[in-house]
């Protein structure tokens, strides 16, 4: 009998014994198998907060489709929305958009925690709130309309956050532009990748972080080194994503400051650790200033590079002679990159490690064909 056939109470069943991998991959069996395993992920503990932002999003879909209580303020919403708006809208895009407002303003973190609890984001509906859907709709009819009619372009809602910030998540340059000239500041910190300007950055928002940026004087530079949100910087974000255009207009806007983001990770960390190869050339072709840097756990980018494989990424680190292969994080014996790749099997990394004269003899540690040998590795 075929996995699809069995009853919904059995895959529930079989779902609450397998790990979180296996449960995904459940996913691919069909699509109606897709759609159970994500309604009955929430209910069986199958949540983790490092769930990408995109299958959060259907995890809240699921969630807010079936709480019936939803559905009369969600037809009255659309009711207001269709009243403003030349175009069409009905409740599956009114339902999507609220989901991934919900992901990108309240954060992962805070999703899992709450997922299960009904979601009170129709508790708070007024114009203002009517405005930032709109503005996640991409109405840029609505938002105008609402902005002549007195709501401040500064309105925020607790669950959705604001205009400003759902114009970058959808590259709406028009609508920021709109919003920026009704005195909305740009730069207010906001939602869970930090503001308006890092989540536009993170998600190639091009356009719009272009805008963005221009807001700015081109050469300001900060006092404090730590930046703020999940990257630290727009760099930072742009870095994660792997948006080589973005990371250049940062590296033009901020050519020498680069503040860190959380753990004292750099830009360059993010991009090696997120296997971008484009990135990680442009950062070091763009002048980083602390390539062997290494963060509150001890790990440079090159590091966090062969620890995941990323082995082009690990060849355009060892092209460049700033990085110090033999790094040893100084705030206690770590392995080096080549004992990393030793222990773990990663024969075409240790090559191109081998082939930069690394010291394989270091004293006091254990040299990496010994780590290999520990590990079982033939």
């Amino acid at each position: 009998m075929g996995l699809h056939k069995l009853s919904v109470e059995t895959i529930v069943t079989i779902i609450r014994f397998l790990n979180l991998q296996d449960v995904l991959n459940l996913r691919c069996v069909c699509r109606d198998m897709d759609r159970l395993v994500l309604r009955n992920m929430i209910y069986t503990g199958q949540v983790d907060r490092h769930l990408n932002d995109r299958l959060w999003s259907r995890l809240v879909f699921e969630e807010i489709t079936h709480d019936v209580s939803s559905n009369e303020n969600i037809a009255r919403i659309i009711s207001r929305l269709r009243l403003l708006s030349a175009e069409e809208c009905d409740a599956e895009d009114c339902r999507q958009a609220i989901s991934t407002a919900l992901v990108l303003c309240k954060g992962r973190e805070w999703l899992s925690q709450n997922i299960k609890d009904l979601i009170k984001w129709t508790d708070i509906w007024d114009e203002g709130a009517v405005m930032v859907l709109g503005a996640w709709l991409g109405l840029k009819d609505v938002v105008e309309k609402l902005l002549q009619s007195g709501v401040p372009g500064e309105s925020t809602h607790e669950y959705l956050g604001s205009a400003l910030y759902a114009a970058a998540f959808n590259d709406n340059e028009p609508l920021v532009a709109l919003l920026i000239g009704h005195g909305v500041d740009a730069w207010k910190p906001q939602g869970a990748y930090g503001d308006a300007l890092q989540l536009a950055a993170y998600m190639g928002s091009t356009n719009v972080a272009r805008r963005l940026l221009t807001t700015r004087p081109s050469k300001e530079t900060f006092a404090d080194p730590f930046g703020y949100g999940p990257y630290g910087s727009p760099l930072g974000a742009a870095a994660a994503g792997g948006h080589e255009d973005i990371v250049r207009l940062c590296v033009e806007w901020q050519p020498v400051t680069r503040q860190l983001g959380p753990h004292l990770r750099t830009p360059l960390f993010y991009a090696a650790r997120s296997g971008r190869v484009g990135v990680t050339k442009i950062l070091l072709d763009g002048g980083e200033l602390r390539p062997n840097f290494d963060d509150e756990f001890r790990d440079t980018p090159l590091h966090v590079a062969v620890k995941r494989n990323h082995h082009n990424v690990v060849s355009v680190l060892l092209s460049s002679d700033k990085i110090r292969l033999d790094h040893r994080r100084v705030r206690g014996g770590m392995k080096t990159p080549l004992e990393i790749a030793a222990s773990k099997g990663y024969t075409n990394i240790v090559r191109m490690l081998l082939r930069r004269d690394v010291n394989v003899c270091q004293p006091t540690y254990k040299p990496p064909i010994f780590m290999r040998a520990i590990d079982s590795w033939k």
